[in-house]
């Protein structure tokens, strides 16, 4: 009884606070969190903070809350309306609308997003990105360079989603080359329903000591967005690709293959880390064991500023490679990034 005293003491300590004040969170524990409320999406409120940074909390933990300014709040029922947010004596909030000063009562669980972003409400571009850069040096008895970079950019509303992605890949080894390698590749998802959607893609690449001068692509198919929330992300698409493989020494290639990709993104241990797999893979229609496969898996490490680290194991077979090449080619990678 006497902590459930204080919870109600703290929500009565809530509503009197000045708008002046910074936003307010209640914890059902009876732990009060000031800061600024950034959004709420699924079972996550993130709140930004002066003393700790970006915070993260479980919307079932919270008792109430208490907005300085408005707020875009968006209700089960896809209602979306710039609000202030109060404490209700009885555990859900008054939503108050500042222009007129009307107010209803609701329940928290009713409360759908907090500041939903353009994929949602379907208003305006939302736009993201990330640079990661890795490299090595010795000198000395072996004089070796390595160097390598990747940048990807995406771009969303609600019923579009354009990405498009590069990395660079350069070796020497006492002055002579060992490596040159480069990717582009670009992906456009058109929302038919929720979950699913149509496709279409396209990449080109350059790998001197696979013998392949160019590799281009480009298809289209059906996809499924299983899973799209901040802390987890998958889908799966699958149709047909057009490939075409120039090379100096080996034969050149030229089908129709069937294609598909997979992207998964799940965070691990409440955000310290972030496991990813990104997969493309085409089978040629003409010979079912033409295969060519590419996967980037990686497990990054958030840091401060939006900087992160990332261990990643780069992944390509090729099961007709040219004469004299492997079928394998991996690549162990440390990295420093940079993402918005």
């Amino acid at each position: 009884m006497q902590h459930s005293g204080l919870a109600w003491v703290a929500l009565a300590l809530l509503a009197a606070c000045g708008s002046a004040l910074a936003d307010e969170v209640l914890l059902k524990n009876g732990d009060r969190i000031s800061g600024t409320i950034i959004s709420k999406s699924g079972d996550v409120l993130k709140l930004k903070t002066d003393y700790a940074g970006e915070l993260k909390i479980k919307w079932a933990e919270v008792q109430a809350l208490r907005t300085s300014e408005p707020v875009d709040v968006m209700l089960s029922d896809g209602r979306l309306e710039s609000l202030l947010i109060e404490p209700a004596a009885q555990g859900g909030v008054f939503l108050r609308d500042p222009r007129v000063g009307e107010e209803g009562e609701v329940g928290l669980e009713r409360i759908a997003y907090i500041n939903p972003g353009p994929e949602v409400t379907g208003r305006g571009v939302a736009y993201s990105g990330s640079i990661n850069l890795g490299a090595s040096v010795s000198d000395g008895n072996t004089n070796n360079r390595n160097v390598y970079a990747e940048a990807k950019f995406l771009a969303r509303t609600k019923l579009n989603r354009w990405s498009v992605e590069g990395d660079l890949r350069q070796a020497e080894s006492d002055g002579e080359r060992t490596e040159e390698k480069w990717r582009l590749f670009g992906n456009y998802r058109h929302f038919i329903q929720e979950q699913r959607y149509l496709y279409a893609r396209t990449s080109f690449e350059h790998d001197e000591f696979a013998d392949v001068d160019l590799r281009a692509t480009l298809g289209g198919g059906y996809g499924n967005q299983v899973y799209d929330t901040d802390s987890l992300k998958l889908s799966f698409e699958g149709g047909l690709d057009y490939l075409t493989l120039d090379r100096s020494r080996g034969e050149n290639e030229d089908y129709v293959a069937l294609g598909w990709g997979v992207d998964y993104q799940q965070e691990l241990w409440d955000g310290i880390a972030i496991l990813s797999h990104d997969q493309q893979g085409f089978m040629s229609l003409e010979d079912w064991q033409n295969i060519f496969l590419r996967t980037r898996t990686a497990l990054r490490f958030p840091l401060a500023d939006s900087l992160e680290t990332a261990l990643q194991l780069n992944l390509e077979w090729d099961n007709q490679p040219a004469p004299d090449r492997d079928r394998v080619d991996s690549l162990w990678l440390l990295t420093l990034g940079y993402k918005w």
